[in-house]
């Protein structure tokens, strides 16, 4: 379909990416042009410099909404795909957003271009009767049209499918949160020294670390409760809890000698300290009946870093783990607990290098931008999923 230059692809996005690498290394290959919203609501703290080479356009959104890119109109979108004339359309967004159906709309009109809708959400049909009614009229606008569909788990490729994805449809399973594997790698025994010596961990300790927002459904009390667990039973652990939220208070009122609050911490530098230090991070997310983890940033960095991961039972966590680390048996504290115990005993034997080779692999910018071209290319080269690019009525 392609022509004899360089393909074409338009990638739609809610925000630019806090790392580009993926992007930066896509456009070697592609004719990437970068389709972003300049505007984001108060809470997105975003100030992510555009890399140069890599060509970006940036819109206003027709309404300014907390909710961010899935009530994201962009205003000159439908006239910046008509000019650029891309081959394939990437949407970074869910099926039932509004960039997705702004991006079908355009493809309706221009049958020689591809879809490509990429989400991540579990949780299609929750919330109130005309918020659901709502989401099923757009997905019938969006998934019969689309070409490709990828998600970050199986989950969310097979409720697409149960949705109305066209059967034709290609699918992938690709991360949305690819790293630059030049900062997220093992640590030298310098550099790891420096770090626990900074943090407070003794030779002789086992240091393990939860990162991310303190909310419940992080699974926050969960981790503190196995911690105290563990040091009650004597395990030579130290225990570091980062970041912040509603649940900071409970995590400060919590600390003692060997459970220790670093708040916030920047990124990388301080991301990067912590990993270097760390033998151990957990991951004890809960499902809620309106959210699931789908691929915490946290594990996926902490991997790359060498760090034995600890995660529950939910959500795509075990998908993302795929048998690295350990999966807790359950999500009550004693399971999570044996985790850690099971987890720090592979991190002593030294299986972090291996780790961090095949999370390299799977997730680090270099890896995700070639996964993503694969899929580009192949989407252009395959016949429309629905040649007469008709809405489903």
């Amino acid at each position: 379909m392609a022509d004899s230059g360089r393909l074409r692809v338009a990638l739609v996005l809610g925000g630019l990416p806090a790392d580009m690498r993926y992007l930066e290394v896509a456009a070697r290959e592609v004719a990437l042009t970068v389709y972003h919203s300049r505007w984001q609501p108060p809470h997105v703290q975003t100030s992510t410099a555009a890399p140069s080479g890599l060509r970006i356009r940036d819109f206003n959104p027709v309404v300014h909404s907390r909710r961010g890119h899935l009530t994201f109109v962009l205003r000159g979108l439908r006239q910046a795909l008509t000019d650029d004339g891309p081959d394939v359309v990437h949407v970074l967004s869910e099926p039932w957003g509004l960039l997705s159906v702004q991006a079908a709309a355009w493809i309706r009109s221009n049958p020689n271009a591809r879809l490509v809708l990429h989400g991540c959400d579990t949780k299609w049909h929750h919330g109130g009767g005309a918020e659901r009614w709502l989401r099923r009229r757009l997905l019938r606008r969006t998934l019969p049209s689309t070409d490709a569909w990828v998600a970050e788990s199986r989950k969310a490729l097979d409720l697409a499918a149960h949705n109305g994805l066209s059967e034709t449809s290609l699918h992938a399973r690709i991360h949305t949160n690819a790293r630059d594997g030049e900062l997220f790698r093992p640590p030298t025994s310098a550099d790891r020294t420096r770090a626990r010596v900074a943090l407070g961990v003794a030779e002789d300790q086992v240091a393990v670390g939860l990162l991310g927002r303190l909310v419940p459904e992080k699974g926050v009390r969960l981790f503190l409760d196995a911690a105290e667990s563990l040091l009650r039973d004597g395990f030579p652990g130290r225990f570091l809890v980062a970041g912040d939220g509603p649940l900071r208070d409970e995590v400060n009122r919590r600390t003692s000698s060997q459970m220790v609050t670093l708040g916030m911490l920047s990124h990388p530098t301080g991301v990067l300290e912590l990993f270097s230090a760390l033998d151990v991070l957990a991951c004890p997310s809960l499902t809620t009946p309106s959210w699931e983890d789908q691929g915490p940033r946290s594990l996926l960095e902490a991997m790359m870093c060498g760090c034995m991961p600890v995660g529950t039972p939910t959500g795509a966590i075990p998908e993302m783990l795929d048998g690295h680390g350990v999966i807790a048996a359950s999500t009550e504290a004693h399971a999570v607990a044996d985790a850690i115990i099971d987890a720090a005993a592979m991190a002593r034997d030294g299986m972090g290098t291996q780790l961090a080779s095949w999370a390299h692999g799977l997730y680090s910018a270099d890896a995700v931008a070639n996964q993503l071209i694969d899929l580009w290319r192949s989407v252009a080269d395959r016949p429309a999923v629905s040649p007469g690019r008709r809405w489903a009525t």
